[in-house]
């Protein structure tokens, strides 16, 4: 009976995903990149800011805190839009 409870409680788990959220004014786009609950609003409460992006800019000026990145990238955290290639340029790797 306990191994029921347990595979419901890792179907109930939320997906985390790493995401942009955009921060400034008009006509002067920044975004935050962070780590949410995949059910959450896109401009709402996220677990952890793991990065900064600035479009005006070129992805290389991207800033990101890669230890952490890699963390959430490693507990399973799964780039969404645009995100997902900051991450993999962040990281220099192939997101599977």
């Amino acid at each position: 009976m306990s191994h029921r409870v347990e595979e419901v409680e890792a179907i109930s788990d939320p997906e985390l995903v790493i995401r942009l959220q955009r921060i400034a004014t008009r006509k002067v786009p920044m975004y935050r990149v962070v780590v949410a609950e995949a059910g959450s609003r896109v401009d709402g409460r996220f677990l952890e800011q793991v990065g900064l992006y600035d479009p005006m800019q070129d992805a290389t000026h991207a800033r990101f805190t890669v230890d952490r990145l890699r963390f959430w990238v490693d507990a399973g955290a799964v780039p969404q839009g645009d995100a997902q290639g900051l991450v993999r340029h962040a990281l220099a790797c192939p997101i599977a």
